[in-house]
């Protein structure tokens, strides 16, 4: 059950991130964050997501209109 309470802790306290902070990410966690996602599902099982890191902040101004 404890497991359950946990998914549902994350499900309903998930939230859009409008602004984010400034300060970079510690390498450690970002490479953590990245591995945990590689293990998300994906239709058929395929995975076939790929992930990129912009640390450069022109480039993320210039990718910003992209993503919306």
């Amino acid at each position: 059950m404890d497991k359950l309470n946990s998914l549902k802790e994350i499900i309903t306290s998930r939230r859009a991130t409008r602004q984010f902070r400034k300060d970079p990410i510690d390498v450690e966690l970002l490479n953590e964050l990245l591995d945990i996602a590689h293990w998300a599902p994906s239709g058929y099982n395929l995975q076939p997501t790929h992930f990129l890191v912009v640390t450069d902040e022109k480039l993320k101004q210039a990718l910003y209109p992209i993503c919306m």
